[in-house]
């Protein structure tokens, strides 16, 4: 057989080979999904509220902390709410003083000035609100990515869902106990659905409803 008819023979043999590959890769390389091999489904809540709230108070600590280093005496200062700080002066006479102080904390608008007693109260922007509870919606998909890494799990589905909650889909996991234990962990989420197995499905709704298929 001639030599360049051989180089075309072994061309053709390992197109045909690669071909055969891609369109049917070894089953050890192929990832299926919760509708094929089921596994756990489970839906968390974020804590969006504690977020924000822990923002204020270290928002509160600050402006105590700056008030103090001009001198300025401080009868209290506390969280109301989630979002607001009430602020009264030891003495009123410190007024303009302690609104210079407030002037760097612009995330806060101030609201019902008594000046006479001292008083008034640091409420926090709408729009700085938003931020923190979104904030606290990423950083909670990104922590339970990280512990969903430790199963192993091969294509994981972790979705926003909504304004405040993740859906999370673990296929091939057959252990509720486990996953729990390992997502419950993470703060700032709370359960808003027990971790249960899942039969196959046939598809999943985008609210993370199960039509089951076939055994």
């Amino acid at each position: 057989m001639p030599r360049h008819l051989r180089v075309r023979i072994a061309l053709v043999v390992l197109v045909v080979a690669a071909s055969t590959w891609y369109l049917y890769p070894p089953k050890k390389t192929i990832n299926l999904g919760l509708d094929l091999q089921g596994g756990i489904h489970l839906m968390l809540g974020v804590e969006a509220d504690k977020h924000v709230a822990s923002q204020t108070d270290r928002a509160a600590e600050d402006l105590k902390g700056a008030l103090e280093r001009k001198g300025i005496g401080i009868r209290r200062i506390a969280r109301e709410g989630n979002a607001a700080i009430l602020v009264e002066l030891a003495n009123p006479q410190a007024w303009n003083d302690a609104l210079t102080a407030v002037s760097e904390f612009g995330t806060f608008e101030r609201r019902d000035d008594d000046q006479a007693a001292g008083r008034f109260r640091l409420v926090m922007s709408e729009r700085r609100i938003s931020q923190l509870r979104d904030d606290a919606v990423r950083q909670g998909l990104e922590t339970i990515r990280n512990r969903v890494d430790q199963f192993g799990v091969a294509e994981p589905t972790i979705t926003r869902q909504g304004s405040e909650r993740i859906l999370i889909q673990l296929p091939g996991v057959q252990d509720p106990a486990r996953a729990k234990a390992l997502i419950g962990s993470c703060t700032g989420v709370t359960w808003t659905s027990r971790p249960r197995p899942s039969a196959r499905c046939r598809s999943w709704s985008r609210s993370g409803a199960c039509s089951p298929g076939r055994s």
